[in-house]
Parts: C-alpha cells; sequence; structure tokens
C-alpha cells in the first residue's frame, strides 16, 4: 500500500505556483516595449479621468521573492503640461510641482518600482480629481517598473491644485501595500480685457457696447519697465497677457491715433496666483474734418418815429 506524504505535496504544489507566477512576469516582460511609451487607454474608471498605460511593465530582476517582509514599493506622483507629454509621449519631463499659465491643461504620472523581493500581481489605484480604477491584475517582479499618465480632457487650471493620489499593490502572498503621493499645480496670474468704443462717453463697456479697436497695444509695466505686452483683436477689441508673474503693475493702454481715450489710460492692478483680473479701456472717434458754419444773426433796434405834420 502506498501512501502520500502531505509534506511533499505542499513543497510541490509551491513549486508549481512559483513556477507559473514566473511564467506570468517573463511573458509581460518579454510583450512590453523598451521605451516609456503611452499605450492604450484603460478602462475610465470611477472619475472623470483617464488614465494610459506606460511601458515597460513587469521586468523580472530576479527570483520572486517571499514573505510579507520583502513586499514593498516606491510610488512617484508628477506632473507635467499635457503639450509637453503630446510632444515626448513620456514623463521624462515631469515634476513634483509645477506653475502654469492661466487655463493650461495637465497630465499627471503615476511612476511604480517594485523595491522588494516579492512580486507584486494585482493593483488598485485612486485620485482625489481624476478617480481611480482597479483592481487591475498586473505581474510587477522585483526591480520591475510600471505606471500610468491621468489626465481629464474637460480640466483647465484656473486656480492652485493639490493633487493626492494613493496605489495600493498586492503581491503573491496576499500582502497589500499603499503608497500615497501630492503634487502641487499653481496657476499665474492672467489680465484680459477691452479697448471698447464707448458710444455714450461715460466711461463704461455698457452691454451693448460690443465694438471695439483692433492692433491697439496694452503694456504691463513694474517700475517703469514694460514686463508683458499684447494686442488688441476686432471686432470686440479683446486683449489677453499670459505669463505674468504675481505682483503688482500699471496697465497702460497706447490708444491709436484718430481716437480720444474715455477712461484713464493707465490703472494699477495687484495680480495674485490663480487670478483673473479684467481692465478695459473706453475710446471714442476724435472730430475730423471742418468744423460746421455757424450762422450768427444780429438784432438790431428800429426806432419807430411818428412822420411830421
Amino acid at each position: 500500500m502506498t501512501t502520500s506524504n502531505p509534506r511533499i505535496g505542499g513543497w510541490l504544489m509551491a513549486a508549481l505556483v512559483a513556477a507559473a507566477l514566473t511564467w506570468i512576469v517573463l511573458l509581460a516582460a518579454r510583450a512590453a516595449p523598451a521605451a516609456a511609451l503611452r499605450a492604450e487607454p484603460t478602462a475610465r474608471g470611477t472619475g472623470p479621468g483617464r488614465f494610459d498605460r506606460l511601458q515597460p511593465a513587469a521586468i523580472l530582476a530576479g527570483k520572486i521573492g517571499a514573505g510579507p517582509a520583502a513586499a514593498d514599493f516606491a510610488f512617484d506622483k508628477r506632473v507635467m503640461l499635457t503639450v509637453d507629454y503630446q510632444r515626448t509621449q513620456s514623463c521624462a519631463g515631469s515634476v513634483d510641482a509645477l506653475t502654469v499659465n492661466y487655463g493650461a491643461s495637465v497630465t499627471y504620472c503615476y511612476l511604480f518600482t517594485n523595491i522588494g523581493a516579492t512580486t507584486f500581481l494585482t493593483h488598485t489605484f485612486t485620485d482625489d480629481r481624476l478617480g481611480g480604477w482597479g483592481p487591475q491584475v498586473m505581474p510587477v517582479g522585483p526591480g520591475g517598473q510600471t505606471g500610468f499618465i491621468g489626465y481629464d480632457p474637460a480640466e483647465a487650471v484656473t486656480g492652485t491644485v493639490t493633487n493626492i493620489a494613493t496605489w495600493t499593490a498586492t503581491d503573491a502572498a496576499g500582502v497589500a501595500v499603499s503608497r500615497t503621493d501630492t503634487v502641487t499645480v499653481q496657476a499665474l496670474p492672467y489680465l484680459r480685457g477691452h479697448v471698447y468704443l464707448d458710444a455714450n462717453d461715460n466711461g463704461v463697456r455698457d452691454p451693448e457696447e460690443q465694438g471695439g479697436l483692433a492692433q491697439a497695444t496694452i503694456l504691463l509695466e513694474q517700475a517703469g519697465q514694460v514686463v508683458r505686452q499684447g494686442k488688441t483683436a476686432a471686432p470686440a477689441g479683446r486683449y489677453e497677457i499670459f505669463d505674468i508673474a504675481p505682483g503688482t503693475y500699471a496697465v497702460v493702454a497706447q490708444i491709436p491715433a484718430g481716437h480720444i481715450p474715455t477712461t484713464p489710460v493707465a490703472v494699477e492692478v495687484t495680480l495674485a496666483a490663480g487670478e483673473a483680473a479684467l481692465v478695459d479701456f473706453g475710446v471714442r472717434p476724435a472730430s475730423t474734418g471742418t468744423p460746421p458754419a455757424v450762422r450768427y444773426e444780429v438784432w438790431l433796434p428800429v426806432v419807430v418815429q411818428p412822420p411830421n405834420d
């Protein structure tokens, strides 16, 4: 009669599980591109954000470890301008804090590095602005890296944004590890306004006064020096000035010939981070041509005397 040894059976089962995990990780690593490129979008998850996978992923740098103490990873959340990400298709230029122009679009980078001695199999991610995803099966061995980019197509930065994200990963032994990281994005001040045609000459841009001057120059001066400038555009005479550091400035309008200002042509403003200031300037056409003739009438007294008899 043959009897089985339960200890041998347990060792055999553990060996089979380890071998299977090794093949999973190796196959995932073989499928990963060598460069950090943007891949197909993942599921949108629970919020307004969209998440795209970054490669490489699931790099096996050694044997699959075991034991709760061996499970550890580093999570680094970073941010970059969306236009920069679209140009480079990588997170190489991302930073922990970013100052952007008012209304800019940003892309967040979420980078995961396995610094432990065990393989993480499943991952769950939450972002307080964009939402989250998971759990997803995504084996990442010791020394391996993976990541995502996240963005909200409708988001425009108009103030100071503090963004918090948490990544939770679970290893083959069922040990869950969580890491949280924060980035800050701050919008610079933004100045806009109009050089409008003040039809009633009252120094106020009334609702019906939608017309304006094109090609008027608006100067932003500080300590007597021009630091930024813009031009007005038809049909409303609108201008915009971006990339302004917080501070106190003089906004000066250079009125084209043929028009007379109906408002002061220099206004002092103090701009704070993330502030959108509005400064309008009114003008009216200057008088041209020959002044109209003036008619004078002179009335003289007439004395009527009676005729002599």
